[in-house]
């Protein structure tokens, strides 16, 4: 007999049964752990008969408020041409309204960059909400993707990832922009972790 929630009534005495009510269950989600903390793990085998490039990644949104503000500090970013493909690895000096080497608010236009030589850590913070968000991502996700459509926007992504967009095309190929080339049978696992903590808001100074 296939054990399912219609047949447990008649499976035999020996089975136990639930000591709750089924019926009355619903879907929730529940966080187990110290703190208001969440490690999230990737991973990927290469299942066919070549070797083939594979690249992790975390692409998660999160809420975009007037008072957001992000730290995450970067080497170069990638600029992008109308079809939101890389066109130019250039530093990020060079684009001061996008270096978040320290604390800086979200940009007022679009953006949609990857942003390479990436420490791993960064901080954002929503002072009106009385929130921070620490993320720290293991050295194979080297590179992070900012995009927010405006300000206007009520979300945006922080995306920690192993490699360029567009890397599998790039030239000289897949592995000089963060992929990874797995022959049959090998595996390649990621980590990000995420802490959240409370500080004092803006609205109760």
């Amino acid at each position: 007999m296939r054990l399912t929630v219609e047949s447990v009534d008649h499976a035999s005495a020996a089975v136990k049964r639930p000591q709750y009510a089924r019926t009355e269950v619903t879907p929730g989600i529940v966080h187990l752990g110290i703190g208001a903390f969440h490690r999230a793990h990737q991973a990927a085998s290469n299942r066919a008969t070549l070797a083939l490039p594979f690249g992790p990644g975390f692409h998660h949104w999160l809420p975009r408020t007037p008072a957001t503000r992000l730290q995450a500090e970067a080497e170069s970013v990638w600029l992008e041409d109308a079809r939101y493909l890389p066109v130019k690895l250039v530093p990020v000096k060079s684009r001061p309204d996008w270096d978040f080497s320290s604390f800086r608010s979200l940009p007022v236009g679009w953006i949609n960059n990857a942003f390479t030589g990436w420490n791993g850590r960064a901080t954002i913070i929503w002072e009106d909400r009385g929130l921070t968000l620490d993320l720290e991502a293991r050295p194979l996700l080297s590179t992070f993707i900012r995009y927010s459509p405006s300000a206007n926007a009520p979300c945006f992504c922080f995306e920690p990832v192993s490699h360029a967009v567009d890397a599998h095309n790039l030239p000289p190929g897949p592995e000089e922009y963060g992929l990874v080339v797995l022959t049959p049978g090998a595996m390649l696992a990621a980590e990000c972790r995420f802490r959240v903590h409370e500080i004092q808001s803006r609205s109760r100074r």
